[in-house]
């Protein structure tokens, strides 16, 4: 397959993917923004906080290579799916956490699934449309994943204001 952008925007393929990736930069940039003052707000140490954020970045490591090695053998679509899935069951799995080390088993399931979420995309992309204009391609599809990322943070912003509890969002 080789489609250039223009070809690559009349896909569903493009629209279901950029969407997908839209829908989960609303829930992880909506997350990372928020989650010192989240985990503060829940009677976490700020130093306690920003080292489980760290975590979360070190712990993706090992969903980007070992998802993106997977996707290599098993069926990239359905791997995404699972990853998109696990991160939605731990971020509920975090949301009702009533201690540290549960918090961090949640946050660790989290944190391997969105280090996929991010590789398998760009790989899916390569697949459905080829590598002739794969910058350009990559460009739009951003674009569309961007809308998510603004959304996200001010969302959670919204709901922290207007109930006092990060709960909700």
């Amino acid at each position: 397959v080789s489609l250039n952008a223009r070809q690559s925007l009349r896909t569903r393929a493009f629209w279901l993917l950029g969407l997908s990736n839209s829908f989960r930069s609303l829930v992880t940039t909506g997350l990372i923004i928020h989650f010192v003052a989240m985990m503060v707000d829940r009677g976490f140490s700020l130093p306690t906080a920003s080292s489980l954020l760290g975590s979360v970045a070190l712990l993706s490591i090992v969903g980007r290579i070992g998802l993106a090695w997977l996707g290599d053998i098993l069926d990239k679509r359905y791997l995404l799916a699972g990853a998109m899935g696990i991160m939605a069951l731990a971020l509920m799995g975090m949301s009702q956490a009533g201690n540290f080390w549960l918090l961090a088993f949640f946050l660790a399931l989290y944190a391997v699934a969105y280090g996929g979420s991010i590789v398998l995309p760009v790989a899916l992309q390569a697949e459905y449309f080829g590598r002739h204009s794969f910058a350009t391609i990559r460009g739009l599809m951003q674009s569309v994943q961007t809308t998510g990322m603004l959304i996200g943070p001010v969302f959670a912003g919204f709901v922290y204001d207007a109930t006092q509890s990060y709960f909700v969002a």
